[in-house]
């Protein structure tokens, strides 16, 4: 059996494990870049055996195989991919992702560029579970690394399209349609940056006060699921429970919406946990202002009633009510 043979064939009975290890790095990312207030995309793999057989037939540059182990050289046979909304949020999301594995040094692709470069923009972190969590049925993930990377949206469309038009290419392209295409990644960083300042601008608009309350709030809510929300429902509610704080700017609201879940997380981790198993559940908790209910029926759940009235049925409030132990008179 010939040595390509040989790596086809043990990599392909190693595969699954890493498939499986993926999955359950890529559940981690998510969970832990969420409780920072990110919503993100995660995607995960695990190596194709024909790529793996490429990449570990490799050169280096004095032309002599660059892998002596590639089963054990070869870090990225189990892959994560995580997609953040925005350039602010890459290095939040890369500190939440390294409090929860163990990791070999960030691999940021960002800082390897001189200022007048332009290329790849990706973050690279080579993971393992820890030692405690290689436990159970996760014994056979014990030694083994998966390489996640971290990308904004428009950095990924970019990836996925220099993969495919630059590093897919069977043969060298030429300069000239080189250049047009790192043009496209000049458009790509711009847009990254002037989406975030634009972003700020409309937040500092008069008039767009809910609209950075629901900001506020969505961080927030993220902390606690990933379920995705109804925005324009989020703004109507706003301006209805607004009205039920005597100071009704945002920063005093924001501050008795952090005190809740300072003093009561457990008891909101629990009841969203359980409330993802519910069918049939109010469609107002797993909206951000859903709270700003809670803490209104902890602190003052009469003035929520009074204001609640005037666009909804008290019963609509009446199951949220008894989630927290607050009776809720709808006669």
């Amino acid at each position: 059996m010939s040595r390509l043979e040989d790596l086809a064939q043990e990599y392909a009975a190693e595969q699954p494990r890493h498939e499986r290890l993926a999955q359950v790095v890529a559940a981690k990312c998510k969970e832990a870049v969420a409780r920072q207030g990110i919503l993100c995309d995660v995607s995960h793999r695990a190596k194709e055996v024909d790529s793996f057989v490429k990449k570990a037939l490799r050169l280096d540059r004095a032309g002599k195989p660059k892998y002596g182990d590639p089963l054990r050289q070869i870090t990225d046979k189990a892959g994560v991919r995580v997609i953040v909304p925005l350039n602010v949020d890459v290095d939040p999301a890369v500190d939440a992702i390294c409090r929860a594995f163990d990791h070999r040094p960030i691999e940021d692709k960002r800082k390897e560029l001189e200022f007048d470069r332009l290329g790849y923009l990706g973050v690279h972190v080579d993971t393992s579970l820890r030692e405690g969590e290689a436990v159970g049925q996760h014994t056979e993930f014990r030694g083994l690394t998966c390489e996640v990377q971290v990308h904004t949206r428009s950095g990924h469309l970019w990836s996925e399209a220099n993969h495919d038009l630059l590093y897919k290419a069977a043969l060298n392209v030429p300069v000239e349609l080189q250049r047009r295409i790192y043009r496209l990644l000049a458009l790509v960083e711009l847009f990254d940056s002037e989406l975030v300042g634009t972003k700020r601008l409309i937040e500092d608009t008069p008039g767009y006060e809910d609209a950075v309350l629901l900001t506020e709030l969505e961080k927030r809510f993220y902390k606690l699921t990933a379920v995705r929300f109804d925005r324009e429902f989020s703004l109507a509610n706003l301006r209805l429970l607004r009205s039920s704080y005597d100071d009704a700017q945002n920063g005093p609201i924001i501050d008795l919406v952090d005190a809740l879940m300072r003093d009561q997380w457990r008891r909101l981790e629990d009841l969203y946990r359980e409330q993802l198993k519910v069918g049939g559940r109010s469609p107002f908790i797993f909206q951000p202002e859903g709270l700003m209910i809670f803490e209104r029926l902890a602190s003052t759940p009469l003035k929520l009633q009074v204001v609640w009235k005037d666009a909804y049925s008290l019963e609509d409030l009446r199951p949220i009510g008894a989630l927290w132990g607050v009776p809720i008179d709808t006669t």
